[in-house]
Order: structure tokens, then C-alpha cells, then sequence
């Protein structure tokens, strides 16, 4: 009988989200919340309206419930750009004008560990708002550019 040495399986501990402790997890800040509403969708979003609460944004956040997402307010209607560094779910983002009107739709996906240099989600129109929601929910709510949001601050 000849025994076959094994090589052991160790687990990768160094990705971002395992070096996060249960209380740290626990610890993520939430924002203030309100209601919005797509298409007679309602959503609960926390609103990140100060440039420290856009910057850290859904960074670190292991689940987004189902019609749960974050608004991100700018003061005037500008070109914008997101990019997903320490966020650990993949997301669907929804660029909205001040007129309440959504101006593109994107879906972004989470970064690996480690990476350098991170691929920015652009709008190609000037938006006041930014809509983060769980992957591919947009498309599965049936909601596109042109559609309208209600509620927005």
C-alpha cells in the first residue's frame, strides 16, 4: 500500500471581507432613511448627502435587503463616477437628473482584494442623484432611463 502525500487546503484569509470582525461588520454606520418610489416601487434608502458619507457610501456592507438601497445627493447636477473599493456586494447603480428623471442605469461588480486601480462606472449625463440597489435590481423591477423617481430631497 503506498500513501499519497496530500497537500493541505489553507483558506485565503487575506480577502478584505474575512479580515473584517462580526463587530466591525455590526459596526458599519447607517445613514438617515426615507422613502422613494420608482414605478409604484417603494424603497427604503439611507440618503449619503455630505461628501464623508458619499465617500464611504456601501463600503463594507455584506447584504442590501431587497428594496433597500443608498440615494447619494450632490448639490448641483454634475458628471459622476462611482467605483466599488471595499464594497463587498455587487450593485446596480441609477443615475437621476434634478428633474427626478433617471439618466443611465450600470451594473458594477466588487472589486477583487488587492487590485491598484479600481474601473470607474461613469454617467454620460449630468445627474444630481446616484441610486446603488442590490445587483440587477433595476432590471428585474422593470425600471429604465427615462423613468421617474418620486420622493427624492
Amino acid at each position: 500500500m503506498s500513501l499519497k502525500k496530500s497537500k493541505a487546503v489553507v483558506p485565503d484569509t487575506t480577502s478584505y471581507e474575512k479580515q473584517l470582525s462580526a463587530k466591525e461588520v455590526d459596526s458599519v454606520k447607517k445613514l438617515p432613511q426615507r422613502k422613494i418610489k420608482i414605478k409604484n416601487r417603494e424603497i427604503v434608502v439611507e440618503v449619503a448627502d455630505d461628501d464623508e458619507e458619499r465617500a464611504r457610501g456601501l463600503m463594507e456592507r455584506i447584504e442590501l435587503g431587497a428594496n433597500e438601497g443608498m440615494l447619494f445627493v450632490f448639490p448641483e447636477e454634475q458628471r459622476l463616477s462611482f467605483w466599488m473599493k471595499n464594497t463587498l456586494i455587487n450593485l446596480s447603480i441609477a443615475y437621476i437628473n434634478a428633474e427626478g428623471k433617471i439618466v443611465d442605469i450600470q451594473e458594477m461588480k466588487k472589486e477583487p482584494t488587492g487590485v491598484l486601480t479600481y474601473k470607474t462606472y461613469p454617467t454620460v449625463h449630468k445627474a444630481k442623484y446616484a441610486l446603488e440597489m442590490k445587483e440587477s435590481w433595476f432590471e428585474s423591477s422593470g425600471i429604465k432611463v427615462g423613468d421617474a423617481v418620486v420622493g427624492l430631497p
